[in-house]
């Protein structure tokens, strides 16, 4: 369900617009960023990747390091992240992430990449760090963009090889699920990716919501199938026979763990839902608040609004509370009964 953050037409175009540059992640001006103390003369003193500094000191995770090969980090942290989406199998989101990792493992790959010494890269805008040490700027590592002949990628070598072989493993995990979310979901900015990263290395994994909930739910998505930006709601009753929701945007990004609505309307949503007509008067009956509560943020948040039309229950999207006489601007969504092959 999780990808299904999709539209099909979307789906073919982008992939045709993205085949040149799909599986090196290609867009211009992505990069991995990373916590750099320098002395005054100006030689790196410390290094740490943004993603486990923020992991470490604003997140309270421990972050693991291992004497293993970087490429050995890079594949167990695979192992630990391709269970995330629901839409593609396991083994394709291993494959998708190796893909965009090769041309940092000095695998064959259309990418380009240069190694340089002794020189600075432009900072990039799509980070929105909270936090960094006062007396530590964020420099970037990686740098991404388009050369000659296609994607080209640019790595300060001396931050890199200032970075613990640990930390060299979640840059390119960074990079390669980075590119993924830009290429599959349209990320703009690295937030989510970082926390991502940040929970991984912490020896935590991603697990399939739709593996851990009951066959039996209720799908609510746009009535529009052609919409760009997918918005799909999964409800079921937990074992105290409480709501509560997963939720997928823009072809795949996906709310991770368990989440509890904060409206009971005193009946089984299934029952909720197959009930379409309403008594109330016109109005907006309820909201759920669909903001993320769990262990990864996702930069998409907003609320499920249930509201009352000419006695009929309608159902909506949006990413702030609506006003009843705003609900026409907001994503009209339909609910139905589902199982989990219904994706």
């Amino acid at each position: 369900m999780r990808l299904k953050f999709l539209a099909l037409a979307i789906t073919g175009f982008f992939s045709l617009l993205y085949s040149g540059m799909a599986n090196a992640g290609g867009v211009d001006g992505g990069g991995g960023k990373v916590v750099v103390c320098r002395d005054s003369g100006g030689s790196i003193i410390s290094a740490e990747l943004l993603d486990l500094w923020e992991a470490n000191h604003l997140f309270q995770y421990v972050i693991v390091e291992s004497t293993l090969p970087v490429k050995a980090q890079v594949q167990a942290a695979f192992d630990r992240i391709k269970n995330y989406n629901d839409e593609f199998s396991a083994d394709s989101m291993d494959q998708m992430l190796n893909n965009r990792a090769a041309p940092f493992l000095g695998q064959a790959t259309k990418a380009q990449i240069e190694r340089l010494h002794g020189i600075k890269l432009t900072p990039t805008d799509d980070s929105y760090e909270i936090a960094f040490p006062s007396n530590c700027p964020v420099e970037n590592v990686v740098r991404w963009g388009l050369g000659p002949s296609g994607t080209m990628i640019t790595v300060n070598e001396d931050i890199f090889e200032a970075l613990s072989p640990t930390a060299q493993a979640a840059l390119i995990v960074h990079e390669a699920f980075y590119a993924l979310s830009r290429d599959s979901y349209y990320a703009t900015d690295s937030r989510q990716t970082r926390r991502v990263v940040g929970y991984i290395f912490a020896g935590n994994s991603l697990i399939s919501d739709l593996s851990q909930m009951p066959v039996s739910l209720i799908k609510c998505e746009n009535k529009d199938i052609n919409a760009r930006r997918r918005s799909v709601v999964r409800f079921y009753n937990n074992a105290s026979g409480s709501a509560q929701f997963k939720m997928s945007f823009d072809h795949g990004r996906q709310l991770i763990g368990p989440w509890q609505s904060r409206f009971d309307l005193g009946m089984s949503k299934e029952a909720y839902f197959e009930e379409n007509t309403c008594f109330e008067p016109d109005g907006i009956i309820d909201h759920i608040d669909l903001n993320q509560l769990g262990p990864i943020e996702f930069d998409h948040k907003g609320m499920f609004t249930v509201a009352c039309i000419n006695h009929k229950k309608a159902y909506y999207f949006s990413e702030d509370i609506m006003e009843f006489s705003q609900l026409s601007s907001a994503q009209e969504l339909t609910c139905s009964p589902a199982t989990h092959g219904s994706h």
